[in-house]
């Protein structure tokens, strides 16, 4: 039993870790920082992240540092490379560039412009992480046959979205790094169903699944997914659950219904095409998607996604 709590204690304080890199990644971030927020010592926070994540700390906040700066070339392009590299982490946009290669192997601008896809080498994500980044994938700019298929998706992302002003809301989350592993997922949810079921009324709790990374850039087994449900402020968490808020402002949300698959690619549109047609920005934030069903025999689900913009205000973008 002692050993099963002091398990749960450690996967605290490494999701406390975890949300320091997310939320502070343009910082300075190091060993003796961030085992003090924890605290807990630098030789064993080193032990328990190794242990939990399969990778350093100084690993895993270079490489995250580099995955989010590859998605925030995508979405921001009204961010220039020298704000992203300084948002990122990097002193300066010289030691940003010199990572960016390393890792995904092209530079910032050329990522950002990709004109030959040939031109990739193989960057540290692919030789160390197995992490193979297909540009017809992750790129940003969506090719459409003419003018009016593009106008046809954007008018059915119209009919879906909506820009909506929400209360902070607190969760209840039990964190895991292997977010698209189905044999994983399912384990953690029957554990924070179990312990919501004790604890709450079930007619009320809203369950949410939370991610962190983005699919065509993580490593898929490092992808970081919390489960969570919906709490009562007066509500305390114990170990080996932690609590989270969804931030009070403004969200782009709507419904979807489909396979895994189908829900991802529609996501994806609304991040990296609809958002930037209709000149919403958004904010540096988990994705959040609330399951409204079970899973059906064919494999659908539906979902409510809440993607939290910087404003509801809009930006002119050429």
């Amino acid at each position: 039993m002692r050993e099963i709590q002091a398990q749960g204690r450690n996967a605290v304080k490494v999701t406390t870790a975890l949300n320091l890199i997310w939320y502070y990644i343009g910082h300075e971030l190091n060993l003796d920082k961030i085992s003090r927020s924890c605290n807990v010592s630098k030789f064993h926070f080193h032990r328990i992240f190794l242990e939990h994540q399969g990778e350093s700390l100084g690993s895993y906040i270079a490489r995250k540092r580099i995955e989010r700066a590859a998605n925030r070339l995508i979405l921001f392009p009204y961010y220039n490379i020298s704000q992203i590299s300084s948002s990122s982490g990097y002193s300066t946009p010289a030691n940003f560039s010199k990572a960016f290669n390393k890792y995904i192997g092209i530079s910032p601008k050329q990522w950002r412009n990709l004109e030959n896809p040939d031109s990739m080498r193989d960057g540290l994500l692919n030789s160390k992480y197995g992490k193979v980044l297909d540009p017809y994938i992750v790129y940003s700019r969506y090719n459409f046959s003419d003018k009016y298929e593009r106008l046809e998706r954007l008018n059915e992302l119209d009919k879906i979205i909506t820009i909506t002003k929400l209360k902070e809301i607190k969760l209840m989350c039990l964190s895991t790094h292997v977010g698209i592993n189905q044999t994983f997922w399912g384990p953690v949810w029957e554990k924070i169903n179990r312990c919501a079921t004790r604890n709450l009324d079930d007619n009320n709790i809203k369950r949410f699944g939370v991610w962190y990374d983005n699919m065509d850039i993580c490593p898929k087994e490092l992808m970081r997914y919390d489960a969570a449900i919906s709490i009562p402020e007066t509500i305390e968490v114990n170990a080996p659950y932690v609590t989270q808020k969804m931030e009070t402002g403004y969200y782009a949300t709507g419904k979807l219904c489909g396979t895994p698959t189908d829900i991802r690619h529609a996501v994806k549109d609304i991040y990296m095409f609809w958002l930037l047609e209709r000149g919403y920005i958004p904010d540096c934030k988990p994705y959040h998607e609330e399951y409204l069903a079970d899973v059906n025999e064919d494999g659908h689900y539906q979902i409510q996604f809440y993607i939290k913009l910087k404003s509801n205000r809009r930006l002119s973008i050429n």
